[in-house]
């Protein structure tokens, strides 16, 4: 017999169905009216497709609206998942978009605004988990799945639209390509083994989406989003490549070999982050005079290992603004490369002040565990 609980969960999923068809339906003649009938038409299809994937997710995960370290039923689903499904409904929307060609005009903005909304509804949804106690194994679910959904959208319109390069699909692959091996080793009866630990992992997953929100709006083209893309592609797969030969059992994280590699990897994240930093602040010279004091605040904390991250990224900021005022000029390439590194790597050795570190650290771990 159904517990009361379930009850009630199955109850408000019937609501989730009517926001979906509300919104949907809003999309559809707001799309209808701006862009016309056919594109509209068009988009039904992959936004339907999207909405119902993601509604069957939820409700097929109902039964695990509890905390990770109970069994009982929370008999509602709580602002935390009512977020994460809108989240996953906007993300629907944008799937849409898919099969239509780039659009113009103001209209031009609005995959963006979807996506980045999106992202920040990603924010939102954690906070208010933990805010409220309610951090549940189907909030869980419902946010790991939706945000492979949105990263494999937004590639495939990044793709589309010339953002990027046809072999960048694979990022949005990776996830759903990880996965179908797992069921693959367990359907052939062979073992599977845990991951190491890794902050850079979400750390990772979190400067990718970021970035693909970027890369949606209409002001950045080739070459200096095929740069970007290179930079927070490669170290991205590379994870997922290591993550799949230690669950697959190629690889023993006890090995010799794998200690090896590790050390190696240490070595290079203390020592490479200096002379980014470095050759970033050299090159921020370039654009300091051309945008205002902050290419070159940002460059003076590059070099002293203040704040590093939080730096490059106010240097980021100034290469973008450079970018659209400029056209992509061969030093943005270096730019990029040296702000990217030190997202991902941190301020390493020599660095004056390395707090951020362990503050993009913390964030990483408490989304790991959410």
């Amino acid at each position: 017999m159904m517990s009361p609980a379930l009850c009630s969960l199955r109850r408000q999923w019937w609501w989730a169905v009517g926001l979906a068809v509300a919104l949907l339906a809003a999309a559809f003649f707001w799309l209808w009216t701006t862009w016309g009938l056919r594109p509209a038409l068009s988009w039904v299809v992959p936004a339907v497709l999207a909405a119902t994937f993601e509604l069957a997710l939820l409700r097929r995960n109902l039964p695990a609206n509890h905390l990770p370290a109970a069994t009982a039923l929370f008999s509602g689903l709580g602002p935390a998942n009512w977020v994460t499904v809108a989240r996953g409904l906007l993300l629907a929307i944008l799937a849409g978009f898919l099969v239509l060609p780039r659009p113009a005009d103001a209209l031009a903005w609005a995959p963006a605004v979807l996506y980045t909304v999106a992202i920040a509804a990603d924010l939102l949804d954690g906070a208010l988990a933990r805010f409220t106690r309610r951090v549940t194994v189907l909030g869980a679910t419902l946010d790991m799945e939706f945000d492979g959904l949105g990263v494999l959208v937004a590639v495939g319109l990044a793709v589309r639209y010339g953002q990027l390069p046809w072999p960048y699909l694979a990022v949005g692959l990776a996830r759903y390509l990880f996965v179908a091996g797992l069921w693959w080793l367990k359907r052939r009866g062979r073992p599977t083994y845990d991951l190491t630990p890794s902050a850079l992992r979400r750390i990772a997953a979190g400067l990718q989406m970021a970035f693909i929100s970027v890369i949606l709006w209409p002001l950045f083209g080739p070459p200096a989003t095929f740069v970007a893309g290179a930079c927070f592609g490669i170290p991205f797969l590379a994870g997922f490549t290591r993550d799949w030969l230690v669950v697959s059992g190629a690889v023993d994280p006890a090995s010799a070999g794998y200690r090896w590699v590790a050390r190696g990897y240490a070595l290079v994240a203390r020592w490479l982050p200096p002379v980014l930093r470095l050759g970033g602040a050299a090159l921020a010279l370039k654009i300091g005079t051309q945008i205002d004091l902050m290419a070159l605040l940002a460059a003076g904390l590059i070099a002293l290992g203040v704040a590093s991250r939080l730096s490059a990224l106010g240097l980021l900021a100034a290469t973008c603004v450079d970018l659209a005022v400029q056209g992509y000029q061969p030093y943005h390439g270096g730019l990029l490369v040296a702000i990217i590194g030190l997202l991902y790597l941190g301020g390493g050795a020599y660095a004056l002040w390395p707090a951020d570190d362990a503050l993009f650290e913390r964030r990483a771990a408490r989304r790991a565990a959410e």
